[in-house]
């Protein structure tokens, strides 16, 4: 039985979605680093999107899947003896993430407005990631939790390096690492 156009587009980000959970691996306390091209294999889908809406959600699930999955603990801080904050769980499991991945589905549409072809750049794409990210920290009063700079925690000599160009110069380089792999198998 054939798939119609929005349950490909369900699937697709279904997969798009679970690649930003699985990258979550890379980050403490599990440090599967590998896991990390999870991301790049999400962005390298994004960038195929066709249309302007189709990337913003596809960057969303993305996002979302990333937050989710990587924010995961907050939900247990209102498993305590007070019950009357178990109201609020669904606010920083759901809400909070979801909040959080628009700051993707943006970079992803600003990535396809400035590229003439169908497809996005990738490497617009993982600068306006980048640049999108340091957003996320700096407005709204900030929330500069979980960058993916957090995948190179486990390695103490990546890291001094890294505190030289600091966290958000670290997201373009796991980034561009993330999809190294892609674009030489899309270029084969």
């Amino acid at each position: 039985m054939a798939l119609n156009h929005k349950s490909k587009f369900l699937f697709y980000n279904i997969i798009i979605f679970c690649s930003g959970a699985i990258a979550n691996l890379a980050i403490p306390p599990f440090y599967i680093f590998p896991s990390v091209f999870a991301l790049g294999f999400g962005i390298y889908l994004i960038t195929l999107s066709p249309s302007f809406m189709k990337s913003f959600v596809s960057g969303w699930f993305l996002g979302f899947g990333w937050f989710t999955f990587g924010l995961y603990w907050i939900g247990s801080a209102f498993m305590v003896a007070d019950t009357f904050h178990k109201v609020l769980m669904p606010f920083a499991i759901v809400i909070l993430p979801s909040i959080l991945a628009i700051f993707w589905g943006f970079a992803c549409v600003f990535a396809k407005l400035l590229t003439k072809k169908k497809h996005s750049s990738i490497f617009l794409t993982i600068v306006f990631l980048t640049l999108f990210e340091y957003l996320r920290a700096k407005l709204f009063t900030g929330f500069p939790w979980l960058m993916p700079s957090m995948t190179l925690s486990s390695n103490e000599y990546l890291i001094q390096i890294f505190s030289f160009i600091g966290s958000f110069t670290a997201n373009l380089f796991v980034f561009t690492f993330s999809i190294l792999p892609f674009i030489l198998i899309s270029k084969i």
